[in-house]
């Protein structure tokens, strides 16, 4: 199990060092961003780092436990990101920031993913402290 951590936890190290690079390289060179590759890069980086804790810790839970935290960290991931809409969209309509509407979906479904993995390990480190 502790091999699976670790090998989760350098995906996600690896995963994460693309996106600054792809930053850096902007800031540098004033190349535009990859958008497609840079938010999947990111969601990726952030998928290994919480299977990095959820792989061993799913084991010791039940499976009633494990759909009951796959589920709700579901529903925190749509939350997140009616929120984020409800947010972000009146914002561009009034012109308060200009964005692409391509750039602005990317930006959304990076909120949904972080937030359904996010919260996978919390539920997951809750219910194993409350055994």
């Amino acid at each position: 199990m502790n091999d699976n951590k670790i090998s989760f936890l350098v995906y996600g190290v690896f995963f994460l060092i693309l996106p600054v690079v792809h930053l850096g390289d902007m800031l540098i060179n004033g190349t535009p961003l990859p958008l497609l590759t840079f938010y999947s890069l990111i969601i990726v980086a952030i998928m290994s780092f919480c299977f990095s804790y959820l792989a061993p810790n799913f084991g010791k839970n039940e499976s009633a436990d494990k759909h009951r935290i796959i589920r709700r960290s579901i529903m925190t991931g749509f939350t997140a990101l009616l929120v984020s809409m409800a947010v972000a969209l009146p914002l561009v309509m009034l012109g308060v920031f200009e964005i692409h509407i391509f750039h602005l979906v990317l930006i959304f479904i990076t909120i949904l993913v972080a937030a359904g993995f996010i919260s996978a390990v919390i539920y997951s480190k809750r219910n194993l402290e409350a055994r």
